[in-house]
């Protein structure tokens, strides 16, 4: 019997040991994928920045001029006839120019297609805010990953020392014999072998 449990020892330590490798081998590939997210996810902050901000002034300015266009029209209320043609009619020309100067502003922040740019530049430059969100969720799924294989491989680390335990007492009921001593020894490296496969076996529903 103990022979028996011997073999299946030694098979569950196999299998326990190639679970741990690729365990390990899945978390440190996650973890170098998150890291590169992370300098992706730099890069794309740092390229589109600069054309986000030259954006976002340019519209802010417009819609400032949008604004002080209809507070002037507002005060020329109580005015004189003559005092309000003159606010309508500013009015009309800084809202027509603050339509233009959105369109400038937005013809200007954008990339041209035809630009002598790699893809990877062009990618950089041209980064939104969803596909920045995209590459974060990519990184977050990763860390994700590399927690649950990790779990994985203490799991796997903890049967194979349990699998390690109940080798040593097969040894020492074999050591025994058939007495008491010895089938304490194989009794208790029994449980250890089952406890072993089953914590081993749980890693794989992580």
């Amino acid at each position: 019997m103990a022979l028996g449990a011997g073999g299946v020892a030694a098979v569950a330590a196999a299998l326990l040991a190639a679970l741990e490798s690729d365990s390990g081998r899945r978390e440190e590939e996650a973890f170098v994928r998150s890291s590169r997210s992370s300098v992706q996810i730099f890069a794309e902050l740092a390229g589109s920045a600069p054309r986000t901000q030259f954006q976002a002034n340019g519209i802010r300015r417009a819609l400032g001029n949008e604004i002080d266009a209809t507070a002037r029209l507002l005060e020329a209320t109580e005015a004189s006839p003559e005092a309000r043609r003159v606010a309508v009619a500013l009015s009309r020309a800084e809202s027509a120019a603050a339509g233009r100067l959105g369109r400038a502003v937005e013809a200007m922040g954008r990339v041209p297609q035809d630009a002598p740019l790699d893809p990877a530049t062009r990618r950089l430059l041209t980064a939104s805010l969803s596909e920045i969100q995209e590459v974060l969720g990519y990184q977050n799924a990763q860390v994700d990953r590399a927690d649950r294989y990790g779990t994985r491989q203490e799991r796997a680390m903890f049967a194979i020392a349990l699998v390690a335990i109940a080798a040593v007492l097969l040894g020492l009921a074999d050591l025994f014999g058939g007495g008491r001593s010895g089938t304490i020894a194989l009794v208790v490296a029994a449980g250890a072998l089952v406890v072993a496969v089953g914590w081993g076996g749980s890693a794989l529903l992580v």
